[in-house]
């Protein structure tokens, strides 16, 4: 039961102790304050309690405390104090409702009020009068530094409000104070935000000796701004070096670690980021900030409970903080039941709720996107699209959160809404191509694909990798021929299955590159007929997990011809293939109507159980596969999203169960991101199946091998659970569950709806 405390004294003393952690602390700690609060009548202790609740940020609290004031003391202060807090949350029309009662006589000599009626005016694009009321304020240095509450309704201009009324204010403001580092930050953004990078790269321009005299405060405003340019546009392996050579300078700007991290896991340079760890120095390492960020790292690691040591320091230092880390380790624990009840710690706290939020809806999004999931997000993240206007993560999650729920005349006119800048960014650019393929426009959504990752310097044309080299080119060119691209690592396991496969569906050549094999698959590989081989020992992960070499094959050779993109455990099926249905009748059926690709769902085919995979055929003993798969649409191609499957069950990560692993291929056509997705093609209304065959062989050695060469993605955490969850089990148990049906040939998968048949190729 949480405490009502009582009496003035008593309260004084709770308040003045949510100094250190806020009110969000209080609450943690049982003591319903915002009750108590409401019970009393003291305006002083209800003014104290507005201010902390400001200075922490907790804009939720702050304005029930305001409106208990207005309640208990209905004095132009409280309406004004009122009227601030409002203004600061983006409720333009309730603010200016505020204000207007406030005593016409009181007006001109009350600081606060010109403060928040100057605010007020520049949110509604009445620039002039709002920097001539500016001008009147305290604390202004004539060329050099304006007004603080200037610089304020700034910052929040530029995540709430109209982007034309937010450059006419940044940019008067400019002029007036020229030198101000804080400003020319600002003024990056929103320039950023509008569309205009050019400019916005200019401002971005300042030597490293200047930028290190700037105030702390300033200099990271300035640095979150730089950063902001490298993200929007998609430089990702840009971004993390300007962060890391950020964080050297500046070990304590705690906001850069989180886009560190993000930026580490896409460019495979999770051991580079753990050295930015690392180095955080010693007489920070007990800050709250400090803690959190090790936290979440060790959670990233898999390191889950080693994380969950961090909590209790977490707590007694920043509720805040605590209830982020704690939703963040339950995210990563995959207990929806656990990850519900943080969310509801936190909203009852009055935290800033958007990093909860995203969070939740992150989560959802790719660990269970079943509508109901995909409700529950929508109604968290509802609340932010007014005051998130540029936040590029919120819209993403946001708007593939409507499409996955068939809303797509909803997200279409919300990426309408939003600014230019944003909306064409790396993040958000998809989604305009996908508005355009649905449509039919086929052209310009090829054409802007390929104009997007060139732009954004995506991994898939611009990975740090070199190509691989030649071993042995077996291939004539042959009009018509269907082929095959493959990267692959110590397959023996696979190696005889796989080709006769390919070769009986009707695969005329292979192209397969060897990561540095150990098995002798190289020798056993040079010596096939219809196999030309490469080699490159480099970094799996850093060739953007294979994508840069098969690309750099498949122009090589494959361009005009139908091609397979497979991995060596993978075996593709569609409808009727079992039943006379030949490859050549599918190319020739997507040859007639244009089509460009097709899809396939992933389905990962599993034994009763590991000992049961021995024997003279070990890929008839995994004859099982689970039906609980999630479908939904996505931005991104082949246009749908699929998760489920027995690794999801067994891991709790869900991974991305879509294939596109046959495509014709053309010059403007390169894979984003392994054999998941491609730039665009129209897509068949056929789709197959990929037949996973990942529980062949000796997985056991397999996992440890993943796990020890780290080379895939998140250094290779999903083997990271599947061993643990296996190696719960002692590698014997059961992998059956009520999910698991029994593979009975492609018009099974018709029937559960994991394979589709167009009509006219169905008759």
């Amino acid at each position: 039961m949480k405490r009502i405390i009582g009496g003035a004294d008593h309260l004084s003393s709770i308040i003045e102790g949510a100094m250190n952690r806020g009110f969000a602390g209080l609450v943690l700690d049982g003591i319903d304050v915002n009750a108590s609060i409401a019970a009393s009548k003291d305006a002083g202790l209800l003014a104290q309690a507005i201010d902390i609740a400001s200075c922490g940020n907790e804009r939720t609290w702050a304005e029930r405390f305001a409106r208990r004031l207005c309640e208990c003391a209905p004095k132009p202060g409280s309406r004004l104090a009122l009227a601030s807090i409002l203004a600061s949350r983006g409720s333009i029309d309730a603010a200016w409702i505020e204000l207007s009662k406030m005593p016409m006589e009181d007006r001109d000599a009350d600081d606060l009020y010109l403060q928040v009626f100057g605010i007020l005016c520049a949110k509604d694009g009445r620039t002039d009068e709002a920097m001539a009321v500016f001008d009147t304020l305290p604390g202004k240095l004539e060329g050099y530094h304006p007004a603080p509450a200037v610089l304020t309704a700034a910052q929040e201009m530029i995540s709430q409000c109209d982007p034309a009324y937010t450059t006419k204010l940044m940019g008067k403001l400019s002029e007036k104070f020229p030198a101000h580092a804080l400003i020319r930050g600002l003024n990056l953004r929103c320039h950023l935000y509008s569309g205009d990078l050019e400019k916005a790269r200019e401002l971005a321009q300042m030597p490293t000796a200047e930028l290190e005299k700037l105030p702390i405060y300033d200099r990271r405003i300035f640095v979150e701004a730089v950063a902001e340019i490298y993200e929007l546009m998609g430089w990702t392996n840009e971004l993390f070096e300007f962060i890391r050579d950020s964080i050297a300078r500046d070990p304590a700007h705690w906001f850069l670690y989180g886009l560190a991290a993000k930026a580490a896991l896409v460019t495979a340079r999770d051991k580079e980021y753990d050295e930015i760890v690392s180095a955080i120095p010693s007489a920070s390492r007990d800050t709250a900030e400090a803690l959190a960020v090790v936290c979440r790292w060790h959670v990233d690691k898999n390191r889950i409970e080693e994380g969950a040591r961090f909590l209790d320091d977490i707590r007694r230092l920043s509720a805040p903080l605590f209830l982020n880390a704690s939703l963040y380790l339950q995210i990563n624990r995959h207990d929806q039941g656990q990850i519900d009840a943080v969310f509801e710690a936190c909203r009852q706290c009055g935290i800033p709720l958007l990093g909860p939020a995203l969070g939740y809806g992150l989560h959802a999004y790719y660990y269970n996107c079943s509508a109901d999931m995909l409700r529950k997000s929508l109604a968290r993240l509802e609340p932010f699209t007014t005051s998130e206007r540029t936040n590029a993560m919120f819209w993403q999650t946001y708007l593939r959160c409507l499409i996955g729920l068939g809303e797509r005349d909803v997200a279409a006119e919300y990426l309408r809404s939003l600014p230019p800048g944003l909306a064409n960014g790396a993040l958000l650019k998809p989604f305009g191509m996908f508005f355009d393929a649905i449509l039919g426009r086929h052209q310009k959504a090829r054409n802007d694909w390929v104009h997007y990752i060139r732009t954004t310097h995506h991994a898939c044309v611009n990975a740090r990798s070199s190509y691989p080299r030649t071993v042995q080119l077996k291939y004539v060119e042959t009009p018509g021929a269907v082929l095959l691209f493959l990267t692959v690592f110590n397959g023996s396991d696979y190696l005889d299955w796989f080709l006769d496969h390919y070769r009986t569906l009707g695969v005329d050549h292979f192209f397969i590159t060897d990561n540095g094999s150990t098995d002798g698959t190289l020798e056993r590989l040079s010596a096939e007929p219809d196999v030309s081989v490469f080699f490159n020992p480099d970094s799996f992960a850093k060739s953007g997990f294979g994508v840069l070499w098969v690309n750099h094959l498949t122009q090589r050779f494959a361009v005009n011809h139908w091609c397979f993109h497979v991995d060596m455990d993978e075996g593709f099926v569609f409808p009727g293939c079992d039943n006379g249905r030949s490859l050549g009748d599918l190319l020739s059926y997507c040859d007639d109507r244009g089509f460009g690709l097709v899809r396939a769902a992933a389905l990962d085919m599993y034994p009763e159980s590991l000992e049961a995979v021995g024997g003279a055929d070990p890929f008839a003993a995994s004859r099982y596969f689970d039906v609980d798969y999630f479908v939904v649409p996505s931005e991104l191609p082949p246009y749908v999203m699929i998760q489920g499957g027995l690794r999801r069950r067994l891991t709790g990560l869900a991974s991305s169960m879509q294939k596109s692993p046959l495509v014709r291929m053309a010059p403007d056509v390169r894979y984003l991101e392994c054999n998941h997705s491609t730039t665009h093609l129209p897509v068949a209304d056929v789709s197959g199946a990929i037949l996973h065959y990942k529980f062949v062989g000796d997985l056991k050695r397999r996992v440890t091998e993943a796990i020890s060469r780290g080379e895939h993605f998140s250094q290779a955490v999903s083997y990271h659970r599947l061993g643990e969850s296996l190696g719960a089990s002692g590698w014997s148990g059961s992998l059956l569950s009520p999910h698991s049906r029994r593979y009975e040939g492609t018009a099974s998968l018709l029937q559960l709806g994991l394979m589709r048949s167009g009509a006219e190729w169905g008759a």
